[in-house]
């Protein structure tokens, strides 16, 4: 029995830290903050799936397994420009933020016979965060991608892969934040992206291509990281073994 109370008691520690645990690897699931942009990783599986035509080549370029994340950091709000208001209560009408932060991005660049993994670290983006209400514990938000911009290699070429600078190709999204007590958030959030690349250095542009019946080139939304997941079923796992019953050190008696 006493065995039995310490795996249970250990197991209640472990939920107890991954309760508390940063967005970063809360986010999309359930989270103790509610920062706005939230933390956490946003990535695009089937809907982020950006696909570039370059002056006429008879092939495309192809920008996939798309990822963005944003670590827990001093996130430094600012106000919209003129005549735009300026809020910084999140819960009440009117509040409009925008915020600049560094984060971590990856993707894979396909051409015709190779496949490149690109990683950057430290990359500065910034968004634009606008509450549209507050009722019964939810508040929406719209989401606007203002800036966020690699440049790199890409197989000998100087390339450049942003955020579209186009007035009329907007990246727009949603956040919602529940609270679900104790101090507790379910967050959800998405950006339907829209992304343009140079492969001369700036000098010319190419926009992403948007499929047939999607609101943008590719949709990254916020997601649980795998190490939570993981660490979760371990916890699980942990109580139902801790469950069952020992077999009796007592001689010729056996529990079933």
């Amino acid at each position: 029995m006493a065995w039995n109370r310490s795996l249970h008691v250990a197991a209640a520690v472990v939920i107890a830290c991954v309760s508390v645990m940063p967005a970063s690897t809360r986010a999309g699931i359930i989270t103790t903050t509610r920062e706005l942009p939230p933390f956490g990783t946003y990535a695009g599986g089937s809907h982020a799936f950006f696909e570039f035509i370059i002056g006429g080549a008879p092939f495309p370029i192809i920008v996939s397994d798309a990822r963005h994340t944003i670590p827990p950091q001093p996130i430094n709000p600012v106000c919209p420009p003129p005549p735009l208001p300026c809020f910084n209560d999140p819960t009440l009408p009117g509040f409009m933020r925008d915020a600049t932060f560094f984060s971590d991005a990856g993707f894979t660049v396909f051409l015709p016979g190779q496949t490149i993994p690109k990683v950057f670290l430290g990359v500065s983006a910034t968004t634009r965060t606008t509450l549209l209400s507050n009722a019964g514990g939810v508040m929406e938000y719209s989401n606007e991608l203002l800036n966020l911009a690699f440049q790199g290699d890409l197989a000998g070429m100087d390339f450049i892969l942003r955020e579209d600078q186009d007035a009329n190709m907007k990246s727009l999204g949603r956040t919602s934040i529940e609270d679900i007590g104790g101090g507790r958030f379910r967050i959800e959030s998405f950006f339907d992206v829209f992304m343009e690349l140079s492969l001369d250095q700036g000098l010319t542009w190419n926009d992403c291509i948007v499929p047939a019946g999607q609101a943008a080139c590719g949709r990254v939304a916020l997601i649980a990281e795998p190490g939570t997941l993981a660490l979760t079923a371990a916890v699980l796992a942990l109580l139902g073994w801790a469950g069952r019953r020992r077999p009796s050190r007592r001689a010729g008696v056996k529990h079933v």
